[in-house]
C-alpha cells in the first residue's frame, strides 16, 4: 500500500471517530441533522484545505491548472482546512436555525480526532518533520522523510500527538458538562491554534514563508487570538448572564 493511500485511510479513521463523537453528543432526534452538519463541514474543510495549498504553491499551479482540483494526489494545509471549518460555521447555523455557538461547541469535537489523525499520517508519510538533531541527542528520535532519508530530528510528530491528546481531552473533560455555551468551540480553536504555532517553530519540512516565517505560523498567530478573543468575550457574557440571573432570584424573593 502507498504512503498515499496510507495517510488517506488514517485520515478517514480519524473522520469516523469524530462523526461518531458527533452522533454520541448530539440529541438523539436530532442525530442525522448533526451527522449532515458534520459532513458539510468537513467538506467545506477540504476545500478550504486544497485551496490553502493551491494558494501557497500558486507559481506551480498556475503552469498546471488541471491539478488543482485533484486533492487526491495529495496537497493539503491544516490552516486551509480550519478556516473552510469555520467558514462552516455560520452557514450551517443559518440552514438549521441553531445558535452559532451551539454550532460551534458541537462540531468542534472534530477538530481532536481529526488533527491527530493528521499528524499520525504525516509521521507515517514523513511529513510535518522537525529540525536535525546532533547525533547521539538523546530526546531526538529517528524519523524520515518524504524522500525517505532517516535522520536524528526533533519529534514534532509525536509531540504533537501527545499534546493535542492532551490538551484538548482536558479541555474536553472540564467542560464535559459545562453550561457555558461557546466556551467549548472557542477555547478549542485557541488551544489547536496555539499548539500548531509553537509546532511550527519545530519543523524543517520545506514550506512557503513571509518576512522568515512559515505561512502556517502567521496563520496559526490569528487562530489562537481569535480563540483566546473567542473565549474571554463568551466568559464575559456567561458570567454577566449568571450574575443577572441572579439578581432577577434576589429580586424575586418575597420580603
Amino acid at each position: 500500500m502507498s504512503s498515499l493511500n496510507v495517510f488517506s485511510l488514517i485520515l478517514a479513521i480519524g473522520t469516523g471517530f469524530g462523526l461518531l463523537w458527533i452522533i454520541a453528543a448530539a440529541p438523539v432526534v436530532q442525530r442525522v441533522r448533526w451527522l449532515l452538519a458534520a459532513w458539510g463541514t468537513l467538506i467545506l474543510a477540504l476545500i478550504g484545505s486544497r485551496t490553502g495549498f493551491v494558494l501557497e504553491h500558486l507559481q506551480y499551479f498556475g503552469s498546471h491548472t488541471s491539478e488543482i482540483f485533484q486533492f487526491w494526489l495529495g496537497g493539503l494545509t491544516w490552516e486551509g482546512a480550519l478556516a473552510g471549518g469555520l467558514i462552516a460555521l455560520p452557514l450551517i447555523a443559518k440552514i438549521y436555525q441553531w445558535p452559532i455557538r451551539l454550532v460551534s461547541d458541537t462540531l468542534s469535537r472534530l477538530v481532536l480526532p481529526l488533527s491527530v489523525a493528521g499528524w499520525v499520517a504525516c509521521w507515517w508519510s514523513g511529513l510535518g518533520y522537525g529540525v536535525p538533531l546532533a547525533d547521539g541527542t538523546w530526546w531526538g528520535l529517528a524519523v524520515h522523510d518524504e524522500t525517505g532519508l532517516v535522520s536524528l530530528r526533533t519529534p514534532v510528530q509525536p509531540l504533537a500527538i501527545l499534546s493535542l491528546i492532551v490538551f484538548l481531552g482536558v479541555l474536553e473533560l472540564g467542560l464535559n458538562r459545562s453550561e457555558k455555551p461557546g466556551i467549548r468551540g472557542a477555547a478549542t480553536l485557541f488551544i489547536f491554534g496555539a499548539d500548531m504555532l509553537l509546532l511550527s517553530f519545530m519543523r524543517a519540512d520545506p514550506a512557503p514563508a513571509w518576512l522568515g516565517l512559515r505561512f502556517e505560523s502567521w496563520l496559526a498567530m490569528v487562530y489562537t487570538l481569535l480563540g483566546l478573543l473567542g473565549t474571554i468575550i463568551y466568559l464575559i457574557k456567561n458570567s454577566f448572564f449568571l450574575w443577572l440571573q441572579r439578581l432577577k432570584r434576589q429580586e424575586s424573593k418575597p420580603l
